[in-house]
Order: structure tokens, then sequence, then C-alpha cells
């Protein structure tokens, strides 16, 4: 188990025992840690605009992304992609392995409060400082179908094991669970 925490960056927990263990620290503090659905690569974001990926198992240092908020951060289910945004307009996706940026996801003034790529890896969902969540296809960069509104205010976001549900709960209580499957939509 890994948590983020502003001044003592990223720490670990032995999810059996709950004692503290080593683990790759941050040169900055953590706003976000998500983790690849294998479990061998974590990323974290910063309030100092740098999202990193780490090795799991080593602790070493992958990959450092710079110079947009990365407040919000997850990976790829495969480990390949890692999706970054935050406070600004843009959610960026990039690839690890090259450290090529390959898209820009313009969110308008909502931002990126949660992150999530679907089981598959070809969609990733976006909810926003406004009360609205968006879905986005990860080979294209385009954003698939309309904004998903239901309530008004911070929205967090959870997809499905399936990937066909998306779980959207804000601040004021409210929540709504929306048919995210593009068949289904036919």
């Amino acid at each position: 188990l890994a948590t983020a925490s502003s001044d003592a960056g990223l720490v670990f927990w032995d999810a059996a025992t709950g004692d503290n263990r080593e683990g790759p620290r941050t040169r900055w503090g953590a706003s976000d840690v998500a983790f690849s659905a294998d479990g061998t690569k974590i990323a974290s974001g910063s309030d100092a605009a740098k999202a990193e990926v780490w090795d799991a198992a080593t602790g070493a240092s992958i990959a450092t992304f710079e110079g947009a908020p990365a407040d919000s951060v997850a990976l790829s289910p495969d480990g390949h992609f890692l999706a970054v945004g935050g406070d600004g307009r843009v959610v960026r996706i990039w690839d690890i392995r090259t450290r090529k940026l390959l898209h820009e996801l313009d969110q308008g003034g909502n931002g990126a409060f949660t992150l999530e790529f679907s089981p598959d890896g070809r969609t990733l969902a976006i909810s926003g400082f406004e009360p609205a969540a968006s879905l986005w296809d990860v080979a294209t960069g385009t954003q698939i179908g309309p904004q998903l509104i239901a309530g008004d205010r911070r929205t967090m976001i959870d997809l499905s094991a399936d990937g066909r549900r998306l779980l959207e709960v804000h601040a004021n209580g409210q929540a709504a669970v929306w048919d995210v499957d593009p068949e289904s939509w036919k």
C-alpha cells in the first residue's frame, strides 16, 4: 500500500502488518499515487508540477515528467502510459517508455480531480473540479460522448472492474452510475 502526502512524499505500508516500510522517496511532496494493474510500477504526482514513475520492486525512478500541474495521476493497466492532470485545462497522456507526449486532452476550465484508465487501457475517465466526468479514447485523444453530469460539486469517479459502468460521486452527496459501454449506446 502506498500513500501520498505533501510533506513526506510517498510512504509505503505493509498491507498485512500495517508497518511502515522503505520505498522510493520523492524529492518533493506527493499529491497523488497510482499503481499499475500488475503492481510493477508506481506513479506519483506533486504540487511541484512533476510526475514520476517508479519501479515498485527496486524503488528506482523510471521516468520524470515536468512542467504541468500534476495533482492527479493514473497508470494504464499495462503500465505503458501515464495520465497527468490537475487544476489546468489539459490532461496529458505520456508514453512512459519513450517519454513522449501522446495527447493533450483539453478539459476546458474543468481541470482533473480524478483520472482512471479502463481495465483494457483504451479509455481514460476524467473527473473535474466542476461537477462533470468525461471519457476519452487513449489511442486518438478524442472525447467519447458528452460530459457526464449528476451533481453540483467536485466529482470523484471509479470505473467498474469490467469498465462498463462509471460511478460518479459529488461532494454534495449526490451520485450516479453511468453505463459507459459504447456498444450498449448503439
